[in-house]
């Protein structure tokens, strides 16, 4: 790895913080897909309360990434 590519600890926290957003997202889109399947309404309301979560925290997480210091 050469010398430029080495990334500072700002530059990492941000795509670590972007790293994890993705995978919140991908997260909400699976119980959403989850929650389409279920016949309980208190059950469905449940899973896309956890969807809705998983959504906000990658917002939240992409919100701090685009933050200057």
């Amino acid at each position: 790895m050469s010398e430029g590519s080495i990334l500072s600890s700002g530059q990492r926290a941000a795509w670590v913080r972007g790293d994890r957003a993705v995978r919140y997202r991908e997260r909400a889109e699976h119980l959403e897909r989850m929650a389409e399947s279920e016949t309980r309404p208190r059950e469905q309301a449940r899973v896309l309360e956890l969807a809705t979560q998983y959504r906000r925290l990658a917002d939240d997480l992409a919100g701090q990434k685009t933050r200057k210091p």
